[in-house]
């Protein structure tokens, strides 16, 4: 990270118990915002909770990415005008680096219909700036147990739609990279010898594939594993991104 990077590394708070303060597990988290003043104030807010540790305040993309690099963050707060590596560049190249964060949008807009990318790069919540200190942290909180957090006055269908995909998504969380790649060559209907084709196996392996597909889902038939790969976005990416999963 450069020299010039706002980062820091925050300090554990003087408290009367530290036994107590060593058994709470905090959430680790950077704040990636180019506005100095606005970094400031977060830090401050983040900091004032005893289960959260800001362990990381940079001021653009790239510093951000060295950041979660050399930090591994639980959370990433990303402001939506962040310079050099904007909000779903670095969210890509995190992913893509097996990082494993969830991502919160900082955002001026109360309506993100048209930031897709941001949906599709794998943001986990927005929050609006003009909100107040209690939404931030009560959505950081959300992130951090594993649920999506939207602010309240966002509006479009972003919130609705980015729940109802993960939640469906969560259902392939016990398949193999085999048989995710075997769902999503059922999405676009192919039998199981053009499967085998495709993928360089025996007929007979990609039958036993799909029979474990059937019985992890828990769905009766073929079909249903399709509807399945459409509903969650699977079998509309590229067989590239299949395959690097």
């Amino acid at each position: 990270m450069s020299k010039y990077a706002a980062l820091r590394i925050t300090q554990e708070k003087e408290v009367e118990n530290p036994v107590e303060v060593e058994r709470l597990e905090k959430t680790r988290i950077i704040v990636a915002e180019p506005r100095k003043l606005f970094v400031d104030v977060l830090c401050l807010v983040l900091e004032k909770e005893r289960d959260f540790s800001v362990v990381a305040a940079v001021t653009d993309g790239f510093e951000a990415l060295c950041a979660a690099h050399e930090c591994n963050p639980d959370i990433l707060i990303i402001g939506d005008k962040l310079p050099k590596l904007d909000g779903p560049q670095l969210i890509r190249e995190l992913s893509r680096l097996g990082k494993n964060i969830r991502y919160l949008l900082l955002s001026e807009e109360a309506d993100i219909d048209g930031l897709t990318d941001l949906y599709e790069s794998g943001i986990h919540g927005c929050v609006l700036f003009s909100s107040g200190a209690d939404e931030l942290i009560r959505t950081v909180r959300q992130l951090s147990r594993g649920y999506p957090g939207f602010d309240a006055r966002i509006t479009g269908d972003l919130p609705e739609i980015l729940f109802r995909a993960r939640k469906e998504a969560d259902q392939f969380a016990d398949l193999t990279p085999r048989e995710i790649e075997v769902v999503y060559w059922l999405g676009q209907g192919f039998s199981n010898t053009e499967i085998a084709q495709m993928m360089i196996l025996s007929e007979k392996t990609v039958k036993n594939h799909v029979g474990h597909i059937l019985r992890k889902l828990e769905l009766r038939d073929r079909t249903q594993i399709a509807v399945l790969a459409w509903s969650t976005g699977l079998a509309r990416k590229n067989p590239g991104e299949i395959k690097n999963k």
